[in-house]
């Protein structure tokens, strides 16, 4: 799998990983960039709404307690 722009995570790790499933059979193509995609978005949410709680209390930096 070649990794295309704007591409942030390992396909071949994210497919590695799902694969240490049994119940997990042949994977398509696509479903890795569909899972990196995914994965992307979740982080820059948590990642936003850490910032934005960081923010609210006058905290320098993000901590764990913001997450």
């Amino acid at each position: 799998m070649k990794k295309r722009p704007g591409e942030k995570l390992p396909l071949n790790k994210i497919k590695k990983i799902m694969q240490t499933n049994k119940d997990i059979g042949k994977i398509q193509q696509n479903t890795p960039q569909l899972m990196a995609w995914a994965l992307e978005c979740f982080i820059e949410d948590l990642t936003q709404s850490a910032a934005t709680l960081s923010m609210k209390n006058q905290d320098g930096k993000i901590n764990a307690s913001h997450l």
